[in-house]
């Protein structure tokens, strides 16, 4: 059997009424969830808990999901989008890098402070770009979409999603010129 098909399999069994079966789908997704929730609000005890409700929300919700209209996965991130907006309604509160700390060796105390900052005008930057931008970005380069699932997600048409990297990506190279050179001096030193 393939992934696609186990997938489909635990979704029938799930939806006529076997919840065991929801750990199957569970396994399959709670990494890349995971990996979603912690790059938006960068605190690993969130992260963990926003999970969860996603989780708890699909399983409460699976016989809603009609495979006809997308895939799983799609649903899933769609789902999981609600959450976090629904999470920042509700908590208007700033997150900090301190996670991102373990990127730089911690025997160079200079290095950690350097990326540490870098990563912080990352962060502030990309905090700045419009939602779309900023949500583009997240799921193109950190979740790894594909333009056809992004374009699943927004609505917008695979070309546009394209575009809209693009150009975004375009402004993030010249905007943070100095920080990405500031990275790739720290990757050459390191080497």
């Amino acid at each position: 059997m393939t992934a696609t098909s186990i997938e489909e399999a635990a979704i029938a069994q799930c939806q006529a009424g076997d919840q065991q079966a929801f750990g199957v789908l569970y396994e399959a997704h709670v990494e890349a969830m995971y990996a979603y929730f912690f790059y938006r609000v960068q605190e690993r005890e969130l992260a963990e808990d926003l999970v969860s409700q996603l989780f708890m929300r699909a399983l409460s919700r699976i016989k809603q999901y009609k495979g006809e209209k997308g895939s799983f996965k799609g649903w899933l991130y769609r789902l999981a989008r609600n959450i976090l907006i629904d999470h920042y309604r509700s908590h208007k509160k700033v997150s900090s890098l301190e996670e991102a700390e373990q990127v730089a060796g911690k025997d160079d105390v200079a290095k950690a402070a350097s990326t540490r900052h870098q990563l912080a005008a990352v962060e502030a930057y990309l905090q700045k770009l419009p939602d779309a931008q900023r949500d583009m970005v997240y799921m193109r380069l950190w979740d790894e979409l594909s333009y056809e699932e992004i374009a699943e997600l927004t609505g917008k048409s695979i070309g546009s999603c394209k575009m809209i990297l693009s150009r975004t990506l375009r402004t993030v190279r010249h905007d943070l010129a100095h920080v990405l050179l500031g990275f790739i001096l720290m990757i050459i030193t390191l080497q």
